[in-house]
Order: C-alpha cells, then structure tokens, then sequence
C-alpha cells in the first residue's frame, strides 16, 4: 500500500521556487497496478522517487506499508528501501559483472547468506525467463509489460507505474492517475478514465491510445442528424442499430467506428447519420438512450 497526503517537493533554483509536487493526494492499494501519466516535466518522476525517498517531500506525508517516511529515523528508512524495488528509465547494469551477479549484488550488500542469494537469484532468473533459449526479449515493451503482470499475480506485488505512454497504462493497470504541473487532476480506474476523460490532458492521452475521434472530413458533411454513439460492455454486442430502424421510421447511416477492450469490458463509438422526421429521430434516441448508450450530437 503506497499512500502520499497532501505531498509537495520545493526546488530552489536561481533564487526562485519551483513546485515539481503541488499538493498530491494518491491511494494505491496493496496488490494494484497505479500508472501514473503525464508530460515531461509534470512532476512523474519526482513522485515515484519520493516512495522510496530518493527526494525527500518538502511537506505532507508518504506512507508505504502503512508506516509514514516522514516520521522515521534514516536507519528505519534504510529498512523499508530494502522492501521497495525501483526500475529506472536507464536500468545501469555493472558491465563487469554477470547477470547473476548483478541481481544478487543488492543482496550481498545486506549480508545476505550466500547460500540464500544463489536461491533467490536462481528463483527470481527462472522467473523471468532469463536463459538463451528464453521467447524474452527486455527491450520488448509487451513483453515486458506481461512480465510485469504475472510478477504482480503471482507475488501480489504492488506496483507505482510512472510512464507518458497511454498504451502501457491501457494494457496492464488497474487505475491511472494523469499529472500536470505537479498536481494529479484526474484518476480513476483505467475503463472510467479510458472511457470518459474530463480534462483536456486526460483527453490527449486517450486520444493517442484510442482514437475515438470522428474523422474531419465526416465533420465537414452537410449532414443534419449526426451523432456520435459510446456503447460500453454489454451494449457493444446488441444489434440496436437494426432495431432502430425496424422500430422507428428513421434510416440510419453508419459513417465511422471503432471498438477496443478496457479491462477485459468492450467499448468503442459510432458515429452515425439519422434520416427521418424530427420526432421519429427523437424517439429513436431515447430508445438509445434507454440501451445504456451515451449520444453526442455532433
């Protein structure tokens, strides 16, 4: 369990103060997968580093574990770090060490038994798959991410996902949290955030996974009746489109689609064009509407 209160971290540069934290508020529970988005400089990396206390906040309170970091002595948080992994961007291997070698070095360095370590690094190496007939390739991002996904299952490890990249976030979390100028202004489980963003930064990440954006040239038709249809679950697999048009004297004229999976839920959008009198059209929509299916007119 990762939990920050009220966090904030303060840099002084050139004489000025630069808020890279602005008051963040973050429940990640035990077990989970949490991404985190958001732009180059909008506080990602400065978050995650002070889960482990690699930046110190300069207020508010992290807790790990449910004990809070900031009211431990530098001998207690040096106990907790050894329960907390971090995977930088650059992952630094020592060159001069073997892959074994380099996985068992955090252990030697606590003193751990010999005979321990070469347990463990064994365990943990035919975990991944880390041999030269192995199907692994580590600079393969969805084989990576499926790595990441059974590590969570099988050990119930928690996981703080710091990434600028929708598509990660899409294919393993549990909930997502967008940042921006150091304060997280949306968060959500990935289908509620992936199906409904508010803000405009939570759009453009969307956007870039799924792109449920009506084409320009669509836009631009002289068409009267368009509206765009968000149909989730359920609903994706009913034919109420046939039935609109068997029920109601309307035609309808499907002009563009697309439909993905969010957590093993189907969702997806059609934008369609509706031919009739004005009260058939009418009604047709709130039989929509009554299929649990979101209309924007367009």
């Amino acid at each position: 369990m990762i939990t920050f209160e009220g966090v904030e971290k303060v840099y002084e540069s050139g004489g000025q103060k630069v808020h890279a934290l602005n008051g963040i508020d973050l429940h990640v529970d035990k077990g989970e997968i949490y991404g985190v988005i958001g732009f180059s400089g909008a506080g990602k990396s400065t978050l995650i580093r002070c889960v482990n206390f690699l930046e110190k906040p300069t207020a508010g309170k992290v807790f790990v574990g449910g004990r809070d970091l900031m009211s431990l002595s530098k001998a207690e948080i040096r106990a907790v770090k050894r329960k907390i992994g971090m995977v930088f961007q650059h992952f630094n291997l020592l060159n001069s060490k073997t892959i074994f070698a380099n996985v068992a070095e955090p252990l030697a360095l606590v003193k751990t038994p010999k005979a321990e370590i070469k347990q463990k690094v064994t365990e943990l190496l035919h975990f991944v798959g880390d041999e030269a007939t192995s199907a692994l390739d580590p600079q393969t991002t969805g084989d990576i991410l499926k790595l990441l996904k059974r590590v969570n299952e099988q050990y119930n490890i928690t996981i703080l996902l710091i990434t600028h990249e929708m598509n990660v976030a899409k294919e393993i979390c549990d909930k997502v949290a967008v940042i921006e100028k150091g304060r997280i202004i949306e968060s959500g489980s990935v289908f509620d955030v992936f199906s409904a963003p508010e803000t405009e930064t939570a759009k453009s990440f969307v956007k870039s996974a799924i792109d449920h954006e009506i084409p320009e040239s669509i836009q631009k038709l002289n068409v009267k009746h368009l509206y765009q249809l968000q149909f989730v679950g359920e609903s994706s697999g009913k034919p109420f489109l046939s039935q609109v048009a068997k029920r109601f004297d309307v035609e309808v004229n499907i002009l563009h689609g697309t439909i993905t999976e969010l957590q093993g839920i189907p969702f997806g959008s059609m934008t369609v064009e509706l031919q009739g009198e004005d009260g058939e059209i009418g009604r047709s929509l709130e039989y929509i509407r009554r299929e649990n299916i979101r209309i924007r007119e367009v």
